[in-house]
Formats: structure tokens, sequence, C-alpha cells
């Protein structure tokens, strides 16, 4: 569809009424849906990278290798920030109320983005921020824990261990998980772990993506899609 893109690796993507806003190792590229009109912002605008996309009040929060960019889905351009000096790589994003989380090579932060104030939570080096029922956990290669604030402090709390993540969804106080080969499910309840694999019907050697809702979870793999009605077994 746009013959100029010079990245295939789509990381994101998000719509706001006629708008895509598309995330690639190249850039941002937006498209009109209705006037079928493409524009790339690359490099010279400071999207040299961009790994994840969130939308706060008619603007989108980008991660790219080099900060934080905002983008304003009114005027479609991108605007000023003042946590766009900080050079560091972002890894992923999450939003709540006006708070946003962040992962970058050098830790876990979080920024009021009406106030400006910057907050570092940590040194460690994750993966993945994700928020589900206000909530937030975090994901390390080989770890899952729960940010809490609490009395003025900041505290990472590990909740269990599974080896090599690759992915997580998190459904209704319990968290899917998976690394190549294996899948499992943590019940916060009674803080037990249940593993799947191919053994249990899941096709193939190889899992690329999980996702749940509060009654199915399915299964991406590289021999095809398996459904599994969980909520019958596990809510109990």
């Amino acid at each position: 569809k746009y013959p100029h893109i010079q990245s295939k690796d789509i990381n994101s993507i998000i719509r706001k009424n006629n708008w895509l806003y598309i995330g690639t190792d190249f850039g941002l590229l937006t498209y009109d849906l209705i006037d079928d009109v493409w524009k790339l912002y690359d490099e010279s605008n400071g999207y040299s990278s961009v790994e994840d996309i969130v939308f706060y009040n008619n603007d989108l929060y980008i991660a790219t290798n080099r900060g934080i960019n905002v983008f304003s889905s009114i005027i479609n351009k991108p605007i000023l920030y003042d946590i766009n000096n900080m050079p560091i790589e972002i890894f992923d994003l999450e939003l709540e109320d006006n708070i946003l989380y962040f992962i970058s090579d050098f830790g876990f932060y979080k920024v009021n983005i009406i106030t400006n104030e910057l907050t570092k939570i940590s040194d460690r080096i994750f993966s993945e921020v994700i928020i589900d029922n206000n909530d937030i956990y975090l994901v390390e290669k080989n770890n899952i824990f729960k940010y809490i604030h609490r009395n003025n402090k900041n505290v990472l709390k590990r909740i269990f261990k599974f080896p090599r993540i690759k992915n997580v969804d998190i459904c209704n106080n319990y968290i899917w998980v998976h690394n190549k080969n294996k899948a499992g499910l943590y019940d916060q309840y009674s803080n037990t772990l249940f593993e799947y694999d191919y053994l249990d019907g899941i096709p193939g050697s190889i899992i690329n993506q999980i996702e749940c809702d509060e009654d199915w979870v399915w299964f991406v793999t590289n021999s095809g899609l398996t459904f599994y009605n969980w909520s019958r077994y596990h809510y109990e």
C-alpha cells in the first residue's frame, strides 16, 4: 500500500477515527482511511524506531529508541514534550489516568503527563508493563512482578517464575504466560501454576502468542490456532 516504507517490521498499530498510526522499525506511518493518504515520520522527525503507541486525551505517546515522542491526533503532527530530552530506548508504555509508565534500557519509570514530574521506580530492565484492573505487572526474562505504591514507597513484588517468558496476558486475576514451547496459567488466588504444552492439545512446537478473555484463551502457534475454554475448569 505504501511504496516508501523502509521496514516491514510492524511493532504497533492504533486506529483513531479515520486515521491509522503504525509504528515500525523505521518510524511512524500515518494513514488517512478516507482520503487514502500516507505520511512517514522518520529519523529526521525523531521517529527512527517506534516500539509502542498509547492514546490519551487526543495525543499519542510513542515509544522510540531515543525516548518518548508525542503526536497530536487533532492536527496530525508531532508536538513538543518536555520528556523528549531523555535519549533512552523505550521498550513499552502503559497509561493509567494521567500517569505514563514506561520501560527503558535504564530501568522502570513513571511520569505525570500533566505536571511532567518524572520518577524512576527501579533500575531493573523489564520487557513489558501491563495494567489490569488498576494493578501494574512487570515482565522480566524469567519472572512476573507486581508494582505496589504504598506509603510513598515503590515496591516490586515477585509473583511467580516462568522460564524464558515471551508474552503475557491477564484475565480475572489469572495470568497466562508462555515461552517457546510451553504455556502457563497462574492463579493469584491460590498461588498455583498450571502448565500446558503439546500433550494438552496445543498444536505445533512453537507458541508465538497467547491472549485471553474471561472465558477463552487462544494459542497462536507454528501449526495453527487453538482455543481453550479455561473458565470451565479454573474459576472454581
